[in-house]
């Protein structure tokens, strides 16, 4: 589920025996409870992290912001975790994710694909599918390159045809 953010958080802490030990001092559990002071809203408990730490679950953009904050890591480091993230997701939904981008662009795609989440979660089948084919058309009018074959793939297993106004090609048209 969540390798790729696993072994990027690897780098902050190590394991000693029973007890993980970040590279502040701090332990798993001193590091949620920092974590939940930061954030004004949902919960953040030890089991979350320990989960992500053990490739189980992904954080959300919130908890990778509180992670940030109180390990008090760089924002260069916040890149490569939320990068991570990105490439889980990406995996966990059979798309092949290998993008060299900037950080806006990584933090673009990310927050697109959180909502995407959210309309697939709310039963809007078809806005996550608009909202997976709009990202993939950004994503082949950035690289220049033909075919979102992914897109078309999951329509065919999902058994729906494309609408008409969606073809197996990216235009080179400018989207407003």
């Amino acid at each position: 589920m969540g390798m790729y953010l696993a072994r990027e958080l690897q780098k902050y802490f190590r394991k000693s025996g029973n007890k993980y030990l970040f590279h502040n001092g701090m332990t798993l559990n001193e590091v949620a409870w920092e974590m939940q002071a930061v954030v004004q809203c949902g919960s953040i408990d030890p089991g979350i992290l320990s989960k992500a730490i053990n490739g189980h679950r992904l954080l959300s953009d919130w908890q990778v912001d509180a992670f940030c904050q109180a390990l008090d890591l760089t924002e260069a480091q916040r890149y490569d975790l939320t990068y991570a993230i990105l490439q889980d997701r990406g995996d966990n939904a059979g798309l092949d994710i290998q993008l060299a981008m900037p950080p806006p662009a990584v933090t673009f795609i990310v927050r697109n694909m959180a909502q995407l989440r959210e309309a697939a979660e709310q039963g809007e089948l078809q806005r996550a599918l608009d909202m997976l084919y709009n990202l993939y058309q950004w994503k082949c009018e950035l690289e220049d390159v033909d075919a979102p074959a992914p897109v078309m793939r999951i329509l065919a297993l999902m058994n729906m045809e494309p609408r008409t106004a969606y073809q197996c090609h990216c235009t080179k048209s400018v989207v407003n």
